[in-house]
């Protein structure tokens, strides 16, 4: 099992990844939306598609997740 797979299935319960190519013609509209600023662009939202936190580059999949726990702890 990869690193992305691990983290992926330790956060299946918490977030739905969604992945989008910004140089399409669907995607596109979805990165200025979100305001992407760079690849990899990343965006947590909440249901209604409410930005809770958003960050660009890699960052790690360690530092991913601190990310994600922290978006995830303010949102509630």
């Amino acid at each position: 099992m990869s690193r992305n797979e691990a983290l992926r299935d330790a956060l299946q319960n918490k977030v739905a990844f969604v992945k989008v190519n910004a140089n399409t013609r669907a995607g596109g509209p979805v990165a200025m939306r979100y305001g992407a600023t760079g690849v990899p662009f990343f965006v947590l939202t909440d249901a209604a598609g409410k930005t809770l936190a958003s960050w660009s580059g890699y960052i790690g999949p360690k530092r991913f997740t601190e990310q994600l726990e922290k978006a995830l702890a303010r949102a509630r």
